[in-house]
């Protein structure tokens, strides 16, 4: 009853941010990853696809991440990304990404609670405006993670984007999502989530709906 009862809040206070949101467009995110373990180092390799609105722009983007195990409850990881986006025209920019991330966790019951803080650093393809070369963001994420068995386990997370610069220190965007993992064996899993990016301090406020699917390989 519990685990029901939690699972309830969490998905009501999901849906709630995006009712106040006006324009609305959806995205497909799609990724495979393959992680290489040794003791408390772990290095990931992923591709990832994301389309808009049936191919009306896509985006491809290659990321690695190294990251730390101190102990049970902190992490840090280093990484960087490379993506291509693509529009209807083929009109394609490059961006270059490098962020640190540093993450807390505990548990609490069933209940795995984490706070990962963002450092990220873009620079900007030719596509974008040549006043704003670069981005630099603190992006926050909150997440709660309740097992259900050995196989499934499902998370509710809240992420913030706060945009760094002259005059530009503020919220622009934020993310409440929901996923459910299946770990199918030791080395294979594979979740399926659904996520909303609300855009704001923008003159027409919108949202993204996002539905996506990621597997990971661990060797």
């Amino acid at each position: 009853m519990i685990k029901r009862l939690y699972i309830l809040i969490l998905v009501a206070g999901f849906l709630l941010p995006a009712q106040a949101q006006r324009g609305k467009t959806f995205e497909n995110w799609f990724s495979g990853a393959a992680q290489i373990k040794s003791n408390d180092f772990t290095f990931t390799i992923e591709e990832g696809w994301r389309i808009r609105e049936l191919y009306m722009s896509r985006q491809n983007y290659t990321d690695l991440n190294f990251s730390y195990k101190f102990n049970k409850h902190f992490s840090a990881s280093a990484g960087y990304r490379l993506a291509l986006k693509t529009s209807m025209f083929n009109i394609s920019e490059v961006n270059n990404r490098l962020y640190l991330d540093a993450t807390g966790s505990y548990e609490v019951g069933e209940i795995d609670f984490s706070i990962r803080l963002r450092y990220q650093y873009t620079s900007l393809g030719q596509e974008d405006d040549f006043s704003l070369p670069s981005e630099t963001f603190f992006r926050n994420r909150f997440r709660a993670k309740l097992k259900i068995n050995d196989m499934f386990s499902v998370s509710a997370s809240y992420e913030m984007l706060l945009i760094m610069g002259p005059g530009l220190n503020i919220l622009t965007e934020n993310r409440p999502a929901l996923e459910l993992q299946c770990k199918i064996n030791k080395k294979n899993s594979i979740s399926a989530g659904y996520l909303i990016r609300n855009y704001v301090q923008i003159e027409n406020p919108m949202n993204i709906h996002v539905v996506g699917i990621d597997y990971v390989y661990k060797f």
